[in-house]
């Protein structure tokens, strides 16, 4: 609070209770506010002349009425008026006293948390600021508005704490949100406050939900928010009533479906249709508020036009230019596997490693065996150096097996015998 609010006075309107036999008694026109005028001091030094103290003492005074006496009480017209900057009251909060005052231009500015032990109700103070002609209405009255902000932003979260009972047309009362919003007045967060809000996946889940391609279980978690954002004026979007109130039931004050059905009595089939359609609403805000972010950082339209006429058409078609480097690859191909082949012939006929690999036999031989005939599917081509080696295998094999084979006729002689 700055120093000139805090010298700002104000008065409070309190009920007072009459009996019946003093009803008629003008008592609250003519003195309710007695006081001393401007012009007293004078009257009681004319009443302190009349006192001469060295004539007697307290013990020798006599008593008799004075004369000429002010009045102890005055009329309201007698009595000017101090200079108020607010009028506030105190009352237990109920739906038809808050309406009264509020359509007095009362605005809330605190609520008990704790409910009265007699009469079950929570203690609300209002105020409504006081300006004159010359000191112009916005201005003078705006410290009064931030009270009433604050006290909004405060009480949407003692919505569901401490408040969490209370009906929810008297909670929407409390907030007095703006529900149809000028055309063009639309608030949403930034794209950076969208980012620190919601995570990557949230606003897929909302966007499913608003196609009705989920359930409203998976988007129950983010309601807090949206109607947080909502009632604090930061996500500016037409609602009905009846949306408001379903959107702060559910979202500030973590009632179930149920409950709230019970309360407005509406079904809970209804309800469902007028939230996914607030929801609708405000996810397409969201959702432009995203795509307006991405156009901001893509190229702006005059340079890529710019730099657009600035291209000039290839000389040659992108088919012939691929054509014939495909061409070139395939010679280049070419040239390195006949290289290849010429390698392999000359490690052939040096009798490298690739030599027993060789097909045998002279042309004169190939020519014998086909005969002149067809090429046949296997031809079979003497080797003579493969013959001998065989050859020489089998002699001796047959040397190792003569001896046994001695033996066991023997053997067999002797069986015999």
């Amino acid at each position: 609070m700055t120093a000139k609010e805090l010298s700002e006075q104000g008065a409070k309107y309190q009920s007072l209770l009459e009996a019946r036999d003093i009803e008629d008694v003008l008592y609250g026109d003519e003195g309710m506010l007695g006081g001393v005028r401007d012009d007293d001091d004078d009257d009681d030094d004319d009443d302190d002349d009349d006192y001469d103290g060295a004539s007697g003492s307290l013990l020798t005074e006599e008593l008799t009425p004075r004369a000429e006496l002010p009045p102890l009480l005055l009329t309201l017209a007698q009595r000017p008026a101090e200079r108020l900057h607010w009028l506030g009251a105190s009352f237990g909060l109920t739906q038809p006293l808050f309406r009264f005052w509020h359509r007095l231009g009362f605005m809330p500015t605190y609520l008990r948390q704790t409910v009265n032990d007699t009469t079950g109700e929570h203690t609300a103070i209002v105020i409504r600021p006081l300006t004159m002609a010359h000191e112009g209405g916005a201005g003078a009255s705006r410290w009064a508005t931030e009270y009433a902000d604050d006290f909004r932003k405060r009480l949407t979260s003692l919505l569901g704490l401490a408040m969490h009972k209370m009906g929810v047309d008297l909670a929407l009362s409390l907030l007095d949100p703006e529900l149809q919003p000028p055309e063009g007045t639309a608030a949403a967060p930034s794209s950076e406050q969208l980012a620190f809000l919601l995570g990557a996946y949230d606003m897929r889940r909302l966007q499913s939900y608003a196609h009705n391609l989920v359930d409203h279980h998976l988007v129950m978690d983010l309601v807090p928010l949206l109607a947080s954002l909502r009632f604090t004026n930061k996500l500016r979007t037409p609602l009905s009533h009846v949306q408001a109130a379903i959107l702060l039931g559910l979202g500030l004050q973590r009632k179930t479906l149920d409950e709230l059905a019970l309360e407005l009595g509406l079904p809970v089939s209804q309800m469902l249709a007028l939230f996914n359609k607030a929801v609708r609403k405000m996810v397409a805000t969201l959702r432009a508020v995203e795509e307006a972010a991405e156009g901001a950082s893509l190229p702006d339209v005059a340079l890529a036009e710019a730099a657009g006429s600035s291209m000039r058409p290839m000389a040659t078609k992108l088919s012939d230019e691929m054509d014939a480097g495909a061409a070139a690859s395939l010679r280049a191909l070419q040239a390195d596997q006949a290289q290849k082949q010429a390698a392999w012939l000359r490690e052939v006929d040096d009798g490298g490693e690739l030599a027993k690999y060789a097909v045998k036999g002279s042309d004169s031989e190939w020519a014998a065996a086909l005969g002149g005939a067809a090429v046949p599917s296997s031809v079979s081509v003497r080797n003579p150096a493969k013959e001998a080696g065989m050859a020489s295998k089998a002699k001796d094999g047959h040397d190792k097996r003569s001896p046994r084979e001695g033996s066991g006729g023997k053997a067999g002689k002797r069986s015999k015998a």
